[in-house]
């Protein structure tokens, strides 16, 4: 049954072996709290402020990632350890289930929040679901990488217990009695930049490691 369960676990495993799909989400969340950042400090006429400039933003990041995901795998991962096609016996309604659960807790929060005044302690949450993501994804076969989720869980748990103003003071103003959207819009800028640092560090030691265990191939004498 262990040996069965080892061969089950090896597509995902190979997957990331040389730590793409960490640096891949990494930047993922970087870019996407970069935007948020963006539209913080930038003014109302700005172009950041605009619904299509965020979609373009958005669709450009993902071909730049995919195009560096994909970089990484045939020029470093596939040149050393070849390219391994597992059967896709994935099913799409886990992940949707996730998502949805996560869109279900996004919105009860924004509501508990309007109702409390306060969003920072719901909103660092979501660091907590990245961090039990990360934990079951990448952690449970390198143990090294329990550091990083549980680092990932601690600055969740610190940011929750952050004072709200300063939280709020991050997030873009909104009208009168909104301020709890700011709340919420501050404590998840704080979370998506820390979580996504710990992944790309993740990722970077984890591209090391692989290089410095493999050998590129060796080139054919003339």
């Amino acid at each position: 049954m262990d040996n069965v369960q080892e061969m089950l676990r090896r597509p995902a495993e190979y997957e990331n072996v040389d730590g793409s799909v960490e640096l891949l989400f990494g930047f993922m969340y970087l870019g996407f709290a970069l935007a948020g950042w963006l539209q913080v400090i930038t003014p109302a006429g700005s172009i950041w402020q605009k619904t299509y400039a965020f979609l373009i933003y958005v669709v450009l990041m993902q071909a730049i990632l995919y195009c560096g995901y994909k970089a990484i795998k045939n020029h470093i991962t596939y040149p050393r350890t070849g390219f391994v096609e597992y059967r896709n016996s994935k099913k799409p309604w886990p992940m949707a289930i996730v998502m949805l659960i996560a869109a279900a807790v996004s919105v009860g929060t924004v509501f508990v929040g309007r109702l409390s005044g306060n969003l920072t302690s719901p909103a660092a949450l979501f660091g907590l679901f990245y961090a039990v993501i990360y934990a079951h994804g990448y952690a449970r076969p390198v143990r090294w990488k329990w550091a990083v989720a549980g680092a990932m869980a601690l600055s969740s748990i610190a940011i929750a217990f952050l004072p709200a103003n300063p939280v709020e003071a991050l997030g873009r103003p909104f009208k009168p009695g909104q301020e709890y959207l700011a709340r919420f819009c501050g404590a998840m800028l704080l979370v998506s930049t820390i979580c996504g640092l710990l992944l790309v560090f993740s990722g970077a030691v984890s591209l090391w490691l692989y290089l410095r265990h493999t050998q590129p191939p060796e080139r054919d004498g003339e």
